[in-house]
């Protein structure tokens, strides 16, 4: 993964307004909204793949989730272990530094529920497979795995054009020098062969970073796994 180029991000830049609110993820919030626990239920265990300052840990974390967040960035993991040690949420949040491009130190079937709000297009084909492969062996029967990435659509055609990547469908940020990959439906429902899709639909929205608006397209996707 892009781990020097992540860590500017979080240490120099700050070019993504999201990544330091609390506010969660648009997919998420819709998720809880629709998927309650009762008070009574053990606490499901969820996974939140490139976690960042914790915004959506917290967010599973206040709905009666454990939550493990694991990210690349060193001083993202410290400043929301600070964050939710603050809240008083690291009894049931914890985080720990690890790149979803590598196996994951995790026992087989450990969650419930796994997160994945804009990570997918950072990482490359070798890491991507990986990541695949580590999903199906870490979640339980029948646990959820909800995805938002990139999709392709007109800024990342021109991008494309202007800025190519390593393979298809990747451009780099001029800001950042960051790749990204944009997915067509056919990729993404490859990559997750292994799991049952739920639900995985486009959305169009405008986008703030880097001090402007695009208007941008994502798959937002829900997979379970049989």
């Amino acid at each position: 993964m892009q781990r020097a180029r992540w860590i500017n991000e979080y240490t120099k830049h700050h070019n993504l307004p999201a990544q330091y609110g609390e506010v969660p993820s648009r997919a998420l919030s819709n998720f809880l909204s629709t998927h309650q626990l009762t008070p009574s239920e053990k606490a499901p265990q969820a996974l939140d793949v490139g976690c960042g300052l914790g915004r959506n840990s917290r967010e599973l974390a206040r709905h009666g989730y454990e939550v493990v967040g694991i990210d690349i960035v060193p001083s993202a993991i410290e400043e929301a272990r600070a964050i939710t040690a603050a809240a008083e949420l690291d009894t049931v949040c914890v985080f720990t530094e690890l790149s979803s491009g590598d196996p994951l130190p995790f026992a087989p079937r450990a969650f419930d529920l796994v997160i994945d709000m804009m990570t997918l297009h950072s990482l490359n084909a070798e890491e991507r497979a990986i990541y695949a492969g580590e999903l199906l062996r870490v979640m339980k029967p029948g646990a959820t795995f909800l995805l938002h990435t990139l999709a392709t659509d007109p800024a990342s055609t021109e991008l494309i054009a202007s800025n190519p990547g390593p393979e298809d469908g990747s451009y780099v940020l001029p800001e950042t020098d960051m790749v990204e990959k944009v997915f067509t439906k056919e990729e993404l429902l490859a990559l997750f062969a292994g799991l049952e899709c739920v639900s995985l639909k486009p959305q169009t929205r405008e986008t703030t970073a880097f001090g402007s608006t695009f208007t941008r397209t994502y798959w937002i996707g829900g997979f379970r796994q049989t």
